[in-house]
This record gives structure tokens, sequence and C-alpha cells, in this order.
């Protein structure tokens, strides 16, 4: 299997596809580092949704969701 290496963490990590012969052009990150950065989008998105949605009391106290109707 061939070993690539993650930009982020500099570790090597065995080809995800499985083949000796990889000839991706594609830079990948190591499965940790791909599981960490997309819990951090989520908790930012999370964050974003939060702030969005949870302060504003709008019309029956939904905030804009009484808007969606």
């Amino acid at each position: 299997m061939k070993e690539h290496s993650c930009p982020t963490c500099r570790q090597s990590y065995g080809c995800p596809r499985g083949t000796a012969d990889c000839g991706s052009p594609r830079i990948y990150d190591c499965h940790c580092c791909y599981q960490r950065r997309y819990r951090e989008e989520l908790k930012a998105l999370a964050g974003t949704v939060a702030a969005r949605f949870g302060n504003d009391i709008g019309c029956a106290g939904y905030g804009d969701f009484c808007y969606a109707h």
C-alpha cells in the first residue's frame, strides 16, 4: 500500500484507496486531522445557527422561524 504524508500533522498514513500505485495528485489530511477539522467546522456552524435563531425572539417566540410558513 502506498504511503501518503498528511499536510497538517506531517505523519504518513496508508493510502485510503488501498492501492500500491496510487497516482492521485491531490493531497488529503489523514483520518484524524480530517475528523478534527470536520468537528471544528460543525461546532462553528452550530454556533452560527444558535446565534442567528437563539437570540431573536420574533413574533411568536420562535425567532425567524415564524416567518417561514
